[in-house]
């Protein structure tokens, strides 16, 4: 049985506690990050970004599971001017008008949504961030956090991805002990 983590192998020793596993990790594609700087500058003026706001990047498709909700209110409630949130990721059971309630609810506006982006176009957005961020309850892989970091953005991790355990004590991440956004 071939797993993606570590952590996802260990998960379900239960389920085959016998049977011969391996982990093969998820190749990512190595970017061009020749026009980075560019792409950063020309996104964030586009969405409205100061180059000294910090933006931190959710990627992925919004769904309750990964609580886009809650990491929309969590950073509203930091009340600070200079954090912006950049989603970008097609509706799921959540919407990109929801967050933006969610966010204008509270007076917050530092939230900017995208739907979802492919190819070469999602460097753009990895490029105009300054960091990552998923507080999913689950993710056994989380093939974006994989690419924001071949982008070199720090994540942010609650303990539902497992990728994360792969370099929790290699000091680049910021990794909650628990699922619980309230932690952070």
């Amino acid at each position: 049985v071939l797993f993606a983590t570590e952590q996802e192998r260990i998960k379900a020793k239960c389920v085959v506690p016998t049977t011969p596993t391996s982990v093969i990790k998820w190749g990512v594609d190595f970017p061009d990050l020749s026009t980075a700087r560019a792409r950063r500058a020309e996104l964030r003026a586009q969405l409205g970004f100061a180059e000294t706001d910090r933006v931190l990047l959710y990627f992925g498709r919004l769904h309750s599971m990964k609580c886009p909700r809650e990491t929309v209110r969590l950073l509203a409630g930091f009340a600070l001017d200079r954090l912006k949130l950049l989603v970008v990721g097609p509706d799921g059971d959540v919407t990109q008008a929801q967050l933006r309630h969610d966010a204008a609810s509270t007076g917050w506006s530092g939230l900017r949504t995208e739907g979802p982006v492919w190819d070469d176009k999602k460097y753009a957005y990895l490029c105009a961030a300054d960091g990552y961020i998923s507080l999913s309850h689950r993710e056994n892989f989380n093939y974006t956090l994989g690419e924001a970091m071949m982008a070199g953005l720090p994540p942010i991790l609650s303990a539902g991805n497992d990728l994360g355990l792969e370099f929790i004590h290699e000091g680049f991440s910021w990794q909650l002990r628990d699922d619980n956004p309230a932690g952070l």
